[in-house]
């Protein structure tokens, strides 16, 4: 009987950790002024002079996150980091935070907490977060190339990126430098315009076109 009652208990508890399980995934997008899938000739000249800027976009296809449902909803994070990121020492970051206006106030919180937890120490000081109408487009998983953003203040499209984009060839298989946030199924892309035209971040707007800068990938929580 206790036998029994001890398989019971045990098929009790199992269903319910399987039902009170989140799960999350969807769309990520990274483009950099810096030329992420370049040979290491032009990677070298970059490195102390480029590579500070970047825009991080998520979309989330399905899931919650802290109970909180969040599918179709997108979060945009531009960074300025005061050196090169991925290289030598931790960088500095300054950050602008987009969150998708459709979202509600638990959505809004729960969208970035989100973003914190899958770029870690990319996202460091916010120095401003907005509501913002976001257009999110990626074809094919990644995998053709072909992405879209348009957020306000940032937009970013690509291409496919081929081996002719950089005088000394691209490395299709190896990013330069890491990626700034947890992603899984990374694909390279090149940047037809990646463009931040605010004034929240105390810089200079930036702007980069015709970059094999951009990555493309999932995530998954």
């Amino acid at each position: 009987m206790r036998s029994v009652l001890g398989s019971v208990f045990a098929v009790v508890v199992l269903l319910s950790a399987s039902a009170s399980a989140e799960t999350l995934e969807g769309r990520y997008l990274e483009s950099r002024n810096a030329s992420v899938w370049a040979g290491q000739c032009v990677v070298n000249s970059e490195i102390g002079l480029a590579g500070n800027e970047a825009t991080l976009a998520w979309k989330v296809d399905r899931g919650t996150f802290d109970g909180v449902s969040l599918e179709g909803l997108s979060i945009v994070a531009v960074v300025f980091g005061d050196r090169t990121f991925g290289i030598g020492n931790a960088v500095s970051t300054r950050s602008v935070i987009i969150v998708d206006e459709r979202a509600d106030e638990r959505q809004q919180a729960a969208l970035i907490r989100m973003a914190k937890s899958l770029a870690g120490s990319t996202l460091q000081e916010i120095v401003e977060t907005k509501r913002s109408a976001i257009d999110f487009e990626m074809a094919d998983r990644g995998r053709s190339g072909l992405s879209s953003l348009d957020a306000g203040i940032v937009k970013v499209r690509t291409r496919r990126l081929f081996r002719t984009d950089s005088l000394c060839g691209t490395d299709q298989k190896r990013m330069a430098y890491p990626p700034l946030a947890k992603i899984v199924d990374e694909q390279p892309a090149y940047t037809l315009e990646s463009a931040y035209t605010g004034s929240e971040l105390r810089v200079k707007k930036f702007s980069d076109r015709n970059v094999p800068s951009a990555v493309l990938a999932r995530f998954t929580l």
